[in-house]
């Protein structure tokens, strides 16, 4: 029913049809998050929950495509050397938040 709702929606050329595949798979996935999460304390369910909702937000998020690279190498001299760095930080960003998973969870 959800990849049905998702395709109908986006191929239908229905307006604000992207928010609302995004409003759906967000609940969705909560949904499923609290099915998973029944069985452990109300403190960690709400971490998970938070820090899923944070990942899910992120990932979710378009991005610039090829046409930004294409557009820093032509407008900006940039050269892919430089484009390749930008995406070991991000990797790096990964990294750092994995590491320090537990404090993002813990604390305020």
């Amino acid at each position: 029913m959800f990849g049905f709702v998702v395709v109908v929606l986006g191929v239908g050329g229905i307006p604000f049809g992207q928010e609302v595949i995004f409003v759906i798979s967000m609940a969705v996935v909560c949904y499923m998050l609290v099915l998973v999460t029944a069985e452990l304390d109300h403190n960690t369910r709400v971490g998970i929950l938070f820090s899923t909702i944070i990942v899910f937000a992120f990932r979710a998020a378009p991005t610039v495509g090829d046409g930004f690279f294409w557009w820093t190498l032509d407008e900006l001299n940039s050269t892919p050397r430089s484009t390749a760095r930008c995406g070991r930080r991000a990797i790096l960003s990964i990294a750092v938040m994995w590491l320090f998973a537990r404090q993002l969870t813990e604390c305020s």
